[in-house]
């Protein structure tokens, strides 16, 4: 497999906003093939976006830069995908600032509860040089860096048969965190059980009465048909969530 660069990537990323992309010779010759996985359903609006890009790359390339995609959690857990991107044995993945926190913990911070304003405030801040900073360590300790930062939405608490008016409800409920120690300290900091479950096992894990109630932005909850087994939405907005785009180290270098 030839090695594509990330001016080629880039590129033809650009084609989403009626660009054209310009193909080094050796690219001309044979087809390169990048591998992006996913933990979201394919009904999910960031899956829809990962498919546009990969629809709009392989057009304007003519066919010479093929974008793979798994969504639904196909090759392993939001964090086995890190890994593998870390490793080379995936080009890039999609995931929180918080799960990226567990290879560069300072990353954590960045998907604190009450922490933005809003997204264009996230957003601002994605461009501050502490950002760029984060990014230069992350590549140098674990090989791989955010190419981009993207709006997830606002988080909301869903419960199945205890509706909450207040904090005070939230007290002793089993909520589903993802395995990471922010999500963790927060559910705690409610009074509530934190329960880490990962987000491909989180339907089941509701419908068992494994957890009693978990939180996600609104198009997630859908898309993963979480209404099926929760009876409550609480629209708290507790944590404006980014989500990166993370690709190989060695890819981006080129």
């Amino acid at each position: 497999m030839t090695k594509i660069t990330k001016r080629d990537f880039l590129a033809g990323s650009a084609a989403l906003a009626g660009g054209a992309i310009a193909m080094p010779s050796v690219l001309r010759a044979q087809a390169t093939v990048l591998r992006w996985g996913e933990m979201l359903p394919v009904t999910h609006p960031q899956v829809q976006m990962v498919e546009r890009i990969a629809k709009q790359v392989k057009e304007k390339s003519s066919g010479r830069i093929d974008i793979q995609t798994f969504p639904a959690g196909q090759l392993g857990s939001g964090k086995d995908m890190m890994e593998s991107v870390a490793s080379g044995a995936l080009t890039m993945t999609t995931d929180g600032a918080a799960a990226l926190g567990s290879f560069l913990p300072q990353l954590s911070v960045v998907e604190a509860p009450y922490l933005w304003r809003d997204a264009a405030h996230m957003a601002k801040v994605a461009k501050a040089p502490v950002f760029t900073q984060m990014n230069a360590e992350l590549e140098k300790k674990r090989g791989m860096r955010m190419a981009a930062v993207t709006y997830y939405g606002k988080r909301h608490l869903t419960t199945g048969s205890k509706p909450v008016k207040s904090v005070a409800d939230v007290a002793g409920l089993k909520l589903r965190v993802p395995p990471v120690d922010t999500f963790r300290a927060m559910v705690e900091a409610w009074g509530a059980k934190a329960t880490p479950v990962n987000f491909n096992e989180l339907y089941l894990a509701l419908s068992q009465g494994a957890v009693d109630g978990q939180e996600n932005p609104l198009p997630t909850i859908h898309s993963a048909k979480l209404q099926e087994v929760q009876k409550h939405l609480i629209l708290t907005g507790h944590i404006i969530t980014p989500r990166l785009v993370i690709v190989n180290g060695d890819f981006w270098k080129g």
